[in-house]
């Protein structure tokens, strides 16, 4: 069977230059519209497995029209097509509910690689955009973390545990129980968002708390 396909893309260039990058064995382009108005009244007249969608229209921006097309067709999933190469607007869309993001200068072949992962359930990055993009979401948790408030007993046990120290010899030093430490340990394990003690004390000392 044909993957179905829907392009939304006010620029008839685009969304012919679309149609033929993917007139393909495999592949049928079932409708191409070029408003948000158009897409909401005709998609439900056409078969579709995956929509591409441009983030502006001349009555919408993406912005506004994704959550309001996931609402309507939760299982059609959406892979963005756009000039906008700001990663913020990739993690805003990403959190509307589009599953890939890719700009209008992907090669063919990427293309097709984006089309068929956000088909099967997976998520696809533009690799143009995706080193900025891991960027941003490290500096965010970063900046995040920051904020924790660590009391003063977790400080001393982070600093223990960085010298490699064990629970009962953190304890011993402490004057406290092993359950005592192994609790807050798993106290520091929540904060800093990690499961073992190497990539805690990793994140502790890139974000100075050691």
């Amino acid at each position: 069977m044909a993957l179905n396909i829907v392009i939304t893309d006010d620029h008839p260039m685009i969304a012919e230059g679309l149609k033929n990058m993917l007139s393909l064995p495999g592949i049928a382009i079932t409708g191409i519209f070029s408003s948000a108005r158009l897409l909401l009244e005709g998609i439900r007249s056409v078969s579709a497995d995956l929509l591409l969608l441009d983030l502006h229209l001349p009555d919408m921006n993406g912005r506004e029209l994704l959550p309001i097309f996931k609402a309507a067709h939760p299982d059609i999933p959406v892979l963005v097509v756009t000039s906008v190469d700001d990663p913020y607007e990739v993690l805003h869309m990403m959190q509307q509910g589009c599953k890939g993001y890719v700009l209008k200068t992907i090669s063919a072949p990427l293309l097709l690689t984006a089309i068929e992962t956000v088909h099967r359930g997976d998520t696809y990055i533009d690799p143009a955009l995706k080193e900025k993009l891991d960027h941003i979401i490290y500096t965010e948790n970063a900046r995040d973390l920051q904020k924790v408030h660590l009391t003063k007993r977790e400080t001393e046990v982070l600093q223990l545990l960085s010298q490699g120290f064990s629970n009962a010899d953190i304890g011993k030093k402490l004057f406290l129980s092993r359950r005592t430490i192994e609790s807050h340990r798993n106290a520091l394990y929540e904060k800093f968002g990690v499961k073992n003690v190497g990539i805690l004390i990793k994140k502790a000392i890139q974000l100075k708390y050691i």
